[in-house]
């Protein structure tokens, strides 16, 4: 459809909503973090404005690792930051690669200069002299087009034969995934191009029972978890590739250049080491995804639980793997960017007491949350009380689920979210929290009576919906604050 600005997208949506009939039924809409799709719903007409957290996760991943990042882009950020850290000092390895750079630029810019006085001074030359000027001009930026190229091949070349230290700057290392990515990708184009050594790799991975995932795959840029996907299929062919691109001379019939070019893709166990490590971190966002991209949840409580135990995963640091503490650091900046300073306090507010009314996530949520929660819904129950607006009739109607789908949900012992949470919390190696225990003080509010009750329960194994249409006539005031929280 093109670029909007936020007018055109308020009045789009303004036309869906008239012509769904829906205006008055709205509580919230939820949206990515883009600024015109934020301004055209940033006030209350759509309800509350929820960013989409799958959306953050595909700024965080596709932006701080630079997975389709040119490579000019980052070997600038990668140099900006060598030079930035230390101004008086060169830097170790490239000075000399950086400093023929900067004599190319000088030089660039002295044959610009020598040219403008000769075209001040030539204005009596003939038609033929001036496009013969501009051929050989022409020629000397392709030959410094070149020679620019050749170096940059020479600097990525040596990043990428790099050894990782303690000293490594980040930028470096970004770089360096890059550019191994890269290699990946061309080592993956050049088996499903070439039919013979597509044919050798399917037989062998045919007859090697450890691979599950099937064949080799391409990432593409429009879905960064593509690149998890490529990532798990190329580990499982370790053994495969390790032999083609070592011994390609075992398949048959397979030309001299196609061999060269095999053994030019090489990885050494540097570098698997480093796709290992690549993939232990995005495996935790493509499981965070899965689970957030599900359509039978009932709520948004979920989201907090997953972005909870994403920061947990981000937050801890193995003493054996230095590579991996930097990316999950450069990681974490970008998650509290979009994950805490741009939401609103509202959204924040809603996902909490969300998570408090659903039975399996509340087991998730810390003592300062739970109190914390419990606060937001006795000053809401205060505030209807107030205003007297209380919609006690709400705990005489279902919580629009029939009779016969609570009987289905009660029969299922775990559902779909309560899986995923705990594949999420699996591969974050996290533990699940004990039951937090509260004491059931009886006062003389109904609503604290009611958040005594819901505290002290155990764990139900029953969905969210069949759960609330159960103990509705137990708690009726939760349940009737429930449709304002749980959207």
């Amino acid at each position: 459809m093109g670029p909007h600005d936020a007018v055109q997208i308020r009045r789009y949506i303004n036309y869906e909503i008239d012509r769904l009939e829906i205006r008055y039924k709205l509580r919230s809409i939820t949206t990515d973090n883009g600024a015109n799709i934020k301004s055209a719903t940033q006030n209350n007409d759509f309800g509350v404005r929820i960013g989409c957290h799958c959306h953050n996760i595909k700024l965080i991943i596709s932006q701080d690792l630079g997975l389709w990042k040119k490579k000019s882009v980052l070997r600038k950020m990668w140099l900006n930051e060598t030079t930035s850290s230390d101004e008086e000092e060169e830097p170790m390895i490239y000075s000399e690669e950086i400093q023929i750079t900067k004599c190319m630029a000088e030089s660039d810019a002295l044959n610009t200069n020598v040219l403008l006085e000769e075209d001040a001074t030539s204005e009596a030359e003939s038609v033929t002299e001036d496009s013969s000027d501009e051929e050989n001009i022409s020629s000397e930026e392709q030959e410094q087009q070149q020679a620019q190229e050749k170096l940059n091949d020479i600097v990525d070349e040596q990043i990428f034969e790099d050894t990782i230290t303690n000293d490594t700057p980040p930028g470096k290392i970004v770089f360096g995934m890059h550019l191994l990515l890269c290699r990946i990708r061309c080592l993956i184009i050049l088996i499903r191009k070439c039919y013979l050594i597509n044919e050798y790799v399917r037989r062998q991975a045919k007859a090697d029972k450890t691979i599950q995932s099937g064949e080799l795959v391409l990432d593409f840029h429009i879905r960064w978890n593509t690149t998890c996907v490529m990532l798990t299929k190329f580990i499982e062919h370790r053994r495969i590739i390790v032999d083609i691109t070592n011994t390609p001379g075992k398949i048959t019939n397979l030309k001299r250049s196609k061999c060269d070019c095999l053994m030019s893709l090489t990885l050494c166990s540097q570098r698997w080491e480093w796709i290992i490590i690549l993939k232990k971190i995005l495996d935790p966002f493509q499981s965070a995804t899965h689970a957030l991209s599900a359509r039978n949840y009932a709520t948004i409580a979920p989201g907090k639980v997953i972005v909870f135990e994403l920061k947990n995963f981000l937050s801890t640091r193995n003493v054996y793997h230095h590579l991996e503490n930097i990316l999950k650091s450069q990681l974490l900046k970008k998650y509290t960017l979009y994950f805490e300073v741009k939401v609103t306090e509202e959204q924040s507010r809603l996902a909490l007491v969300a998570a408090f009314l659903c039975p399996y996530a509340k087991q998730y949520l810390t003592v300062s949350d739970l109190k914390k929660a419990e606060t937001i819904l006795i000053q809401e129950y205060n505030e209807i009380l107030r205003s007297e607006k209380l919609i006690s009739s709400a705990t005489t109607n279902n919580i629009t689920v029939s009779s016969s789908n609570a009987e289905q949900s009660m029969e299922s012992s775990i559902g779909h979210m309560e899986k995923s949470i705990d594949y999420l919390l699996k591969i974050c190696l996290a533990e699940k929290p004990p039951v937090h225990q509260t004491t059931n003080k009886r006062t003389i509010w109904a609503i604290q009576q009611e958040l005594g009750y819901y505290a002290t329960r155990e764990t139900p194994k029953r969905n969210f919906q069949s759960y609330w249409n159960l103990n509705q006539d137990k708690m009726p005031i939760l349940a009737s604050l429930v449709p304002r929280f749980c959207l």
